[in-house]
């Protein structure tokens, strides 16, 4: 019964986007990602991509945080994004320090709040990044 409800639901918003009427979602609460919600909301993240121009697995995560690693990262799919990431965005209350290796050392280069990096190549870390950190701006 639930199982149709979704269906229902979907089907109903699916018509009212064709007509043209706008829908307005919810935000999720926080204790729904045990508390990173509300973070994400805020707009501390960055969304880091497997591939130039934003292409392939992506995943957001929530800051603020120091990763000293890139392998499991708190609410990615990817169980290890090091030496992985080619394109990233960072939110708009975020900023971030990415390093060629663990333990924030090496080559670093940071991005500030709304940057949008499709290739990180240009600043010589494409496949490159393995430790960041974000931060919260406001």
């Amino acid at each position: 019964m639930q199982k149709h409800r979704a269906i229902i639901g979907l089907l109903a918003m699916l018509g009212l986007l064709v007509t043209g009427m706008a829908v307005q979602l919810e935000p999720a609460p926080a204790w729904a990602a045990g508390g990173r919600a509300q973070l994400s909301e805020s707009g501390c993240w960055v969304e880091i991509y497997e591939d130039d121009w934003y292409e392939d697995c992506w995943d957001r995560i929530s800051g603020p945080g120091n990763f000293y690693n890139m392998r499991n990262l708190p609410g990615a799919d990817k169980g290890d994004w090091g030496d992985e990431v080619d394109s990233l965005i960072v939110g708009p209350h975020a900023k971030v320090a990415v390093y060629e290796d663990e333990d924030f050392s090496d080559k670093k280069a940071v991005f500030g709040p709304n940057s949008q990096i499709p290739v990180l190549d240009r600043y010589g870390l494409g496949d490159e990044i393995d430790s960041m950190k974000i931060y919260y701006v406001r």
